[in-house]
């Protein structure tokens, strides 16, 4: 069978626009084009497709209540010790010496400490499993001294769990309530944002912030199932107002309040930890702040970081500095505390 030149030409055209391979014998004629062939015509439509279904996939992981988590040897965060194997995970250094000495001692006549391949412990990592951290923090008046300390703590808290991406939650003590200011957010940007407009004035409400900052994990909680909540209290721990009509300062209203506050922390198994600033030689001396950071810390079950801080006189007046302590290790002693339980 012949077909003209020019009818043949207008069968080969539409031939090539539906992607058949044209030809006037039947022998090794192909009717539908190859996958290859298919592939290299279309290949701008399948690059389309696979960016459509991952941003489903995206969409839908986000949706699910319970977080996917993977045990990791490399990446990830640290959460527990396991026994060091070599390419497989992580060499814990300081683990390693603590379990040394619990299983043979210090033998200070000799100054040395032995160490066996068996006493080598590393860091099982957990990959992409994130916490919920809710920062509570004290703007009131007292604790005008310590800002700049707190901003540059609050900073390195935001940026360092942000590598995780990790919810970050804001809540200020000022005034007569304490102040929401940001819900749990990714968006890190947001948090420093809000850091940066906080203002020093007004009073402690002390316990309301607790109660907010409970209330904040437990909505977590019920949205992720699974997660973890942490609430980080930036405070000297002075709650006000102060009626005056007490001779013991514990039996006032805002003490008591915030100290039932904090009880509630163990009984709904959120984790709560306080950074206090202490200056050096008062944690000797028994302060009201110390006296109450102590109660908060045994009813919640919590933790106290106290901040080493020195006062400088100087012509411009009293600052406060941190006294030999690194802002990293405070963050880093923070997230090991936390994943410490688990």
């Amino acid at each position: 069978m012949s077909y003209p030149s020019s009818k043949k030409r207008r069968v080969k055209k539409k031939a090539r626009r539906a992607g058949l391979v044209y030809s006037h014998s039947y022998s090794g004629q192909r009717l539908f084009p190859s996958i290859k062939d298919i592939f290299v015509r279309n290949k701008n439509i399948f690059r389309r497709l696979i960016k459509k279904s991952r941003r489903r996939i995206g969409i839908s992981s986000r949706r699910t209540r319970r977080r996917n988590s993977t045990f990791s040897s490399f990446c990830g965060r640290n959460i527990r010790f396991i026994n060091y194997r070599k390419d497989e995970n992580i060499l814990a250094p300081v683990s390693t010496i603590k379990n040394a000495i619990f299983k043979r001692g210090l033998d200070f006549s000799k100054n040395r400490l032995k160490i066996n391949s068996s006493d080598f412990k590393g860091w099982q990592r957990l990959e992409f499993e994130s916490i919920t951290l809710i920062l509570l923090i004290d703007v009131s008046s007292s604790t005008f001294l310590y800002i700049d300390i707190f901003s540059k703590i609050l900073q390195s808290l935001v940026s360092y769990f942000n590598k995780n991406k990790d919810r970050i939650g804001l809540i200020s003590l000022q005034g007569k309530q304490a102040r929401i200011l940001n819900h749990p957010t990714h968006n890190y940007r947001v948090i420093l944002k809000s850091l940066k407009k906080l203002e020093i004035h007004g009073q402690t409400p002390l316990a309301d912030g607790l109660i907010k900052s409970l209330s904040m994990a437990k909505i977590e909680r019920y949205k992720n199932q699974g997660s973890k909540s942490m609430v980080i209290l930036l405070s000297d721990c002075y709650p006000e107002p102060i009626t005056g009509k007490y001779g013991n300062i514990f039996d006032e209203p805002a003490y008591i309040d915030a100290m039932n506050a904090a009880s509630l922390f163990k009984k709904k198994k959120v984790s709560l930890i306080l950074v206090k600033p202490t200056d050096l030689g008062s944690e000797k001396k028994a302060k009201p702040g110390e006296k109450l950071a102590q109660i908060i810390c045994e009813r919640s079950g919590g933790k106290i970081l106290r901040l080493k801080t020195v006062k400088q006189f100087s012509t411009k007046g009293v600052t406060i500095s941190m006294a030999r302590i690194d802002f990293q290790n405070v963050v880093k002693s923070i997230e090991e505390s936390f994943f410490a339980k688990g």
